[in-house]
């Protein structure tokens, strides 16, 4: 019979890094630290971070930012010659 394993895939991932931590001696672990950054952590902040993400907000929110951008060129270039005066004094 099938034994059901109700550990999550963070348990399993937590039981791993406690293996590689006790494998490592005391001594070594103390004068360089562990072996490697807890890069896991990093990657399921960003990708917790990302899924919260409106992509389709945040592309419209792009194109009207390039459309303003288009739309205030032709103004900017007329006034630019007195911004350069201005940080000239």
């Amino acid at each position: 019979m099938q034994s059901k394993d109700n550990s999550s895939p963070m348990d399993i991932e937590n039981q791993e890094e406690g293996h590689e931590h006790a494998r490592s001696h005391p001594l070594d672990r103390l004068m360089f630290g562990d072996a490697r950054p807890p890069k896991r952590r990093k990657q399921k902040e960003e990708a917790t971070i990302l899924s919260q993400v409106n992509l389709e907000s945040l592309m419209e929110n792009i194109d009207t930012l390039m459309y303003t951008a288009q739309e205030l060129k032709p103004i900017y270039n007329k006034i630019r010659p007195y911004i350069n005066q201005f940080f000239k004094k």
